[in-house]
């Protein structure tokens, strides 16, 4: 037991997950080679399109979802994603695991995935996220406010990196790092180069033993890059960035959690083009803070700042107090989470002929 339990310990179990266990009324952990087939928990540490692969006491295998538990599940949300911790029917015989249950998440990062009106988990259960954007190119200020809204909404902490400081003159990079640094009051924003490793020491001071950290960012922003420095192997294949538009190509195919030398564990998502936070109302005060000050003073209290009268946020954007391009970014945020819950209310669905 107390070797499973050092197992779990090390992937980041801790007491919000084993509350859990006896509310499900579901069999516990229990010690390695007890039977051909047993219940154990276990974390999942690579989702591919059509299996996982899950790590418990006895290593890392092979998993399949139950039938049972996929027929329950009301959405893709509900299935198991990569960092999450599971339930798993355990057979040391073939070395694979069938995942019957999926334990309440302590946080997650969710987007509506591309093309449905699903949501999709991109990283469950963890403390931070490495919002990578290269300085290769301009700071693309719209993209990173979404990151950070859906940081924000999921319960993470996020960290801005601007990579490929390298190749930039200092006075550029001070420059850009300033700019973000006012887009995102309160939040970490560090440049760094991780070819010739430089900055980087910095950023091992938010990661460490049980802390999972998540890499996120548009293809081509450096993340293997940042990742095979961090891991110091070769965990991902790199590919440069074309010169014709500055695009990169998907280097990292799978969501994998790595366990780093000092004891963090990293999860590696594959490029991002496309953000759509995933109800992300409730985190916007948080990213932008500037425009829940100035609306504190709208006349009245559920002004969504369009065309009430005595509107704050309005106005401070017509006397140039508040930058319009942040208002017009709010709102869409804004627009959007509100399209989504009305499209998920059975109440405001059009009913079938």
């Amino acid at each position: 037991m107390a070797c499973f339990v050092s197992v779990l310990d090390q992937l980041g179990w801790g007491p919000f997950f084993s509350a859990q266990l006896p509310n499900l009324n579901l069999p516990g952990p229990s010690a390695p080679g007890e039977a051909s087939a047993r219940t154990v928990a276990a974390r999942v540490v690579e989702e591919q399109k059509r299996y996982h692969f899950v790590t418990t006491a006895l290593g890392t295998r092979l998993a399949r979802i139950a039938g049972k538990l996929r027929h329950a599940a009301r959405s893709r949300a509900d299935l198991p994603a990569v960092g999450d911790f599971v339930l798993v029917e355990e057979r040391a015989s073939d070395n694979t695991a069938t995942i019957t249950h999926v334990l309440e998440r302590r946080t997650k990062l969710s987007r509506k995935e591309p093309g449905t009106d699903d949501e999709q988990v991109l990283a469950a259960n963890v403390d931070v996220a490495l919002v990578v954007h290269g300085l290769d190119v301009e700071p693309n200020h719209r993209r990173l406010e979404r990151f950070l809204a859906t940081a924000a909404r999921g319960g993470v902490k996020p960290i801005v990196v601007l990579s490929k400081a390298d190749l930039c003159a200092p006075t550029a990079v001070a420059e850009a790092t300033a700019e973000v640094q006012q887009l995102a009051p309160g939040t970490t924003v560090m440049a760094l180069s991780a070819r010739q490793g430089q900055g980087l020491s910095a950023l091992w001071d938010h990661m460490g033993p049980g802390t999972t950290a998540v890499v996120v960012g548009p293809s081509g922003a450096g993340k293997s890059t940042l990742v095979n420095h961090l891991a110091g192997a070769e965990l991902g294949a790199v590919s440069e960035v074309r010169e014709s538009d500055a695009k990169g190509r998907h280097t990292t195919t799978a969501r994998t959690l790595f366990t780093l030398r000092d004891g963090t564990l990293l999860i590696d998502t594959p490029g991002i083009r496309e953000i759509e936070p995933w109800d992300a109302a409730p985190g916007l005060d948080d990213v932008f803070a500037d425009v829940a000050g100035v609306a504190t003073a709208c006349r009245f209290r559920d002004c969504t700042h369009e065309r009430e009268p005595g509107c704050a946020v309005r106005e401070a954007v017509a006397e140039g107090r508040l930058v319009a391009e942040r208002y017009q970014s709010f709102q869409k945020l804004q627009a959007e989470a509100r399209a989504q819950r009305e499209r998920q209310s059975p109440w405001l669905k059009p009913r079938r002929p």
